[in-house]
């Protein structure tokens, strides 16, 4: 089987294909076992009813494939913050620009 970081990239970047205007950025802590994904722009991770389905529907694969670890999604505004990322994808029609991203 897959290891969970590379199966993470792997649907991550079919995620960005799928929905070009997102951008991803994955970091995976290794003591914790646990797997965060921040989703930009904040309309599209609230609004977007497609993208809530298909976030669940990795939710539930990745559960049955790696049951000892977390997986969760924040976007920008939320309580908890993505540092040291080590994966970033940014689709085609995503042009959100802050300062961060600089």
């Amino acid at each position: 089987m897959k290891n969970s970081v590379a199966y993470m990239k792997e649907k991550l970047t079919e995620l960005v294909e799928k929905f070009p205007q997102l951008r991803v950025r994955y970091a995976f802590d290794e003591m914790e076992l646990s797997h965060m994904v921040e989703v930009l722009p904040a309309s599209e991770f609230e609004d977007n009813e497609a993208y809530g389905k298909y976030e669940i529907a990795l939710t539930l694969d990745f559960i049955k494939k790696y049951p000892d670890e977390e997986l969760f999604f924040v976007t920008e505004g939320d309580l908890v913050e993505l540092t040291d990322p080590v994966f970033v994808k940014k689709g085609k029609a995503f042009d959100g620009v802050r300062v961060a991203d600089i």
